[in-house]
């Protein structure tokens, strides 16, 4: 009698915790829900359901911007440390948020729920042993976080666009084979990272700059993203800051004709 085969689990992507913050580890999803897949329909079931998560999300904001940007430089500027509630709210937020992005790009059909201290998945970013000073100065510090990071914002706008084409695009494999590829899981698991690595530096939770590396599997399907998401990036750049000629010219109107007297 021949053994029963097992099934082949997926392997997760693994992101070294020396080069990469946060790191993040989850499995790809085997079973997708055909239902959101459908197009339109999908998207728009999953913005429904999620209102009160962003409804959370904006009061997290809220109490974010006031702890972690305003009163934890003092705290920085005064003991050289992290506020430590400054930090677990931060870290919060950012997993409520990991967690919605996955959701919504389907790489996970478990809703995000409200929870912020846990996620399904692997999430990890260390409490900084120490703070530099100079980024806790208020203004000036932020000033420089944000010109610092402009290169790296770039790119990760780049790439989470390569995350929006791949995520359109698996509507099909997902709908007819029930299968989600692992370049879109890979490409998503990326953009998620980048973009909670610039908020992670702006918070001030870690002062090394962020890293600029994705994973590299599949990797001419993943240049045909990039190359498709600087195609975009540069349109949006040229719509938004090229200046547009006026759409209505100043005309000048004649003056009225002059009639010869009669005679």
């Amino acid at each position: 009698m021949e053994p029963t085969p097992t099934a082949v689990q997926p392997q997760p992507t693994k992101q070294p915790i020396s080069n990469y913050y946060p790191e993040i580890v989850i499995e790809r999803n085997i079973k997708p829900n055909r239902l959101y897949a459908f197009p339109l329909f999908g998207f728009l079931f999953k913005i429904i359901i999620l209102i009160p998560v962003f409804v959370e999300l904006m009061f997290l904001g809220l109490a974010l911007f006031v702890i972690v940007m305003l009163l934890n430089p003092f705290v920085v500027l005064v003991t050289g440390k992290y506020w430590k509630t400054a930090y677990d709210l931060a870290l919060g937020v950012m997993r409520l948020g990991s967690k919605v992005s996955f959701y919504f790009y389907g790489i996970t059909d478990k809703y995000p729920g409200f929870d912020i201290t846990t996620t399904p998945y692997t999430y990890n970013l260390a409490y900084p042993e120490s703070s530099n000073r100079l980024f806790a100065i208020p203004i000036l510090g932020f000033i420089i976080r944000i010109v610092l990071l402009i290169p790296f914002s770039i790119v990760a706008q780049v790439i989470s666009y390569a995350s929006g084409i791949a995520t359109f695009f698996t509507f099909a494999p997902v709908l007819f084979k029930g299968y989600y590829p692992e370049t879109t899981h890979e490409i998503n698991i990326d953009a998620v990272r980048l973009s909670q690595a610039s908020n992670a530096y702006v918070y001030g939770i870690s002062d090394k700059y962020p890293n600029f590396n994705i994973s590299w599997n599949h990797k001419t399907m993943k240049i045909v993203l990039i190359v498709l998401g600087i195609i975009i990036f540069l349109a949006n750049l040229a719509t938004n800051f090229i200046p547009k000629p006026p759409a209505n010219y100043p005309t000048i109107t004649p003056p009225p004709a002059i009639e010869s007297p009669q005679v």
